[in-house]
């Protein structure tokens, strides 16, 4: 068989770019990208993305070798019968580089025709650094170098106020529209920009809270030989995700017009408040992947499916679920709700076509906690004066996690470096016995940069997750999990 580039069999499509996105990791490339195909294929949408590499490390050169072009693998059970689709993606105009291509970056803001701008930049990633210049090239954070490019856009179009755009963040984080407003507020008065361009943010721009919902697992090496196999096509950037998606918007009437999502068959639905959508999401289907994987992985578990087919593990979610997280929604959603939307979590986390990785969950896992997992934690012991044991097991055990080895194996860890020495240094102390596990522990709940909670003011915490962290090192986590007492 001839092996040929994905490149060779995809013409990109010869449509105006309408979407600025910045990030182009698995998730984003198996929602956004799909959506947009979908729109083109369906609807007269008609447009077309630059991707923008946000952050400074690695450069997406594979993406800029095929062009923009790969594959995204949708996988699950639809009417109760097995369901695989195989989507080419041919919407991406150009990959550029904010760092390297700095000009090139600001050049697209003098793009009439761009009207969107999407993001997925982690969980951390819509951040204020009042070290941030202006004249930087570009700015550190992200909302920073939005600011440098609207302010481009602001001067190439002399303010024109149909030149403003709607930002469509996908970051799971509280209010993103607002929040990624609020920092590019910020810069302008860091910065000390004019007035009029401020006022051209607040009032020719759309910013909407949205929330996402996609699994995606990312390569599968078997799926990308299977498409060799078929089309000879090799392709370094197939994505596999589930079948299942949706996507909340929350913002104005007319948006839904420019995005014509209702004339096709995506689960898009634009709202007046998603606030409750968001909180039950975040908490159910977020919050058990941030609480399994590192009580998993230290199991020797490495996918999502094989923890829920492993009898402790997928107990210990089921009872983090159903004894944590369901008693403090009560306010917002009925039990049945509740239920089922748990009932549908649990299904999809057994899907048989997805192999989604623990290790690829991980990534942020200190912030991920203090959004999915800590105000769970915070509400559960304020509504009902007990502690959630499951969420502090967890959290033991991202602490052990945290080493960066256990039982003489190497644990890839990928955070911030300043929430990684700490936690070492503190392992390091406590290994050397300069200090106890009472000490190990208060150094680390009381450690502002790592919890957005005093987490010492919580009766009888310190105490138990002391418990937990002994146990897991001990004895292991099976063997720790069988002492979890059901929460009360």
């Amino acid at each position: 068989m001839t092996v040929k580039n994905i490149v060779s069999d995809n013409t990109t499509r010869k449509n105006p770019v309408k979407i600025l996105q910045f990030g182009g990791g698995n998730f984003v490339r198996a929602f956004i990208e799909d959506f947009v195909e979908v729109l083109n294929d369906k609807t007269f949408f008609n447009g077309n993305i630059i991707i923008v590499k946000p952050t400074k490390n690695g450069d997406y050169s594979t993406l800029k070798s095929q062009n923009g072009h790969y594959h995204v693998v949708l996988e699950g059970i639809k009417n109760d019968k097995p369901v695989s689709q195989t989507k080419s993606i041919k919407s991406i105009s150009n990959i550029i580089h904010s760092y390297n291509e700095y000009d090139t970056y600001l050049d697209t803001a003098k793009i009439p025709t761009i009207r969107f701008i999407v993001s997925n930049t982690t969980e951390s990633g819509i951040a204020y650094n009042n070290q941030d210049k202006f004249k930087e090239s570009p700015a550190g954070e992200f909302p920073a170098k939005l600011t440098q490019w609207l302010y481009t856009r602001y001067t190439a179009f002399n303010g024109d106020p149909s030149r403003g755009c709607v930002f469509l963040p996908c970051e799971l984080i509280e209010n993103n529209g607002a929040q990624l407003q609020q920092a590019i507020l910020q810069y302008i008065d860091l910065w000390q920009l004019s007035k009029d361009f401020k006022e051209w943010i607040l009032n020719s721009n759309h910013f909407c809270n949205t929330l996402v919902d996609r699994i995606v697992s990312g390569y599968s090496e078997k799926i990308a030989n299977n498409l060799y196999k078929k089309s000879g096509n090799k392709d370094a950037l197939l994505v596999v995700g589930e079948i299942y998606h949706n996507w909340l918007i929350e913002g104005p009437d007319f948006i839904s017009k420019e995005l014509p999502f209702s004339e096709t068959d995506l689960d898009v639905k634009f709202v007046n408040d998603l606030t409750p959508y968001r909180k039950l999401k975040v908490r159910v289907l977020n919050g058990a992947h941030t609480a399994m994987v590192p009580v998993a992985y230290l199991a020797g578990v490495s996918t999502v499916r094989e923890v829920m087919e492993q009898k402790e593990l997928s107990k210990y979610i089921h009872d983090f679920l159903t004894q944590e997280v369901m008693p403090i929604m009560n306010n917002d959603f009925s039990e049945k709700e509740i239920q089922d939307f748990i009932t549908g979590v649990i299904t999809r986390f057994k899907n048989p076509y997805l192999e989604h990785k623990l290790l690829s969950i991980s990534l942020n896992s200190i912030t991920k906690f203090n959004t999915r997992l800590l105000p769970t934690l915070i509400e559960y012991y304020e509504q009902k004066n007990a502690l959630p044991n499951h969420i502090i097991f967890s959290l033991a055990a991202l602490l052990v996690f945290y080493k960066g080895k256990f039982k003489g194996k190497e644990i890839p860890i990928k955070d911030d470096e300043k929430y990684i020495l700490f936690i070492k240094k503190q392992w390091k102390d406590f290994d050397e016995d300069q200090i106890n596990i009472e000490k190990f522990v208060n150094n680390v709940i009381s450690n502002k940069l790592l919890f957005q909670a005093d987490l010492t003011q919580i009766r009888g915490f310190s105490s138990l997750l002391s418990q937990y962290i002994l146990a897991i090192v001990e004895n292991g986590v099976l063997n720790s999990l069988k002492h979890v007492k059901p929460t009360p």
